[in-house]
């Protein structure tokens, strides 16, 4: 069974505090991501649709030339049968010395308080209690999420993957 840990990146501290608790490979990718969403509100600010967001992250990987998939279906499975699909926004693959892919959902909107909406964050989860039964072996291998949210708080929260 997959435990899943959520991580505010607000309240880790610095790189070093989350390298020890994700791993240095990790957090240097996924501190990459956030950096690109920064670069991606400097340049275009806030307010706009998630698909601009998506397009513009589109762009900004391709031009880094890091490797992703758009969309990937990511199966639900109930009692040994598929029922249904996630999709996430993105698949990111591996980067510098992590060696897996990471789940990338964007989020445009805040609730009414400012913060991510709770279903987003469940969102996350899902489809990394999903992601184990997908077809591809090396998709199947990704064990981290980043929701990363082009709200006016930019907030960030990291989702691992744990077997109990």
């Amino acid at each position: 069974m997959l435990r899943i840990e959520t991580i505010d990146l607000a309240n880790t501290g610095n790189l070093e505090k989350l390298a020890d608790e994700i791993g240095e490979g990790l957090a240097n990718m996924l501190l990459l991501l956030v950096d690109i969403r920064d670069e991606i509100l400097n340049v275009l600010g806030e307010g706009f649709d998630e698909k601009i967001y998506q397009a513009a992250l589109e762009k900004e990987l391709m031009d880094r030339r890091i490797a992703f998939w758009r969309e990937v279906y990511i199966p639900i499975i109930y009692k040994n049968t598929r029922i249904g699909f996630h999709m996430p926004d993105f698949i990111v693959e591996g980067y510098g010395d992590y060696d897996r892919p990471v789940i990338v959902e964007l989020k445009a909107k805040n609730s009414k308080n400012g913060s991510i909406p709770t279903a987003a964050k469940k969102q996350v989860e899902t489809y990394l209690r999903s992601i184990p039964h997908h077809y591809d072996p090396h998709l199947r291998a990704c064990r981290a999420g980043i929701l990363l949210d082009f709200g006016f708080k930019r907030e960030t929260l990291i989702f691992i993957a744990k077997e109990d």
